[in-house]
């Protein structure tokens, strides 16, 4: 596997583990709530975008110049 396609790989996981993370903070309201984790849900909601926004980026724009 070249470094490109390990990139995009792990950025897909990435985005993935953090989508969970914020499904599961939308689904477990009162455990969240009880253990004070809403900064959680926010911060990870944030996360999955910015990641998507860099794959995209990295997709679209910089993974031509990387060498296969």
């Amino acid at each position: 596997m070249s470094l490109r396609g390990f990139h995009i790989v792990f950025i897909v996981l990435a985005a993935l583990t953090d989508l969970f993370v914020w499904q599961w903070t939308r689904t477990n309201v009162e455990d969240v709530e009880h253990l004070n984790l809403e900064w959680l849900r926010v911060g990870s909601g944030w996360l999955a975008v910015i990641i998507i926004v860099y794959g995209l980026w990295f997709i679209i724009k910089k993974a031509k110049t990387i060498i296969v």
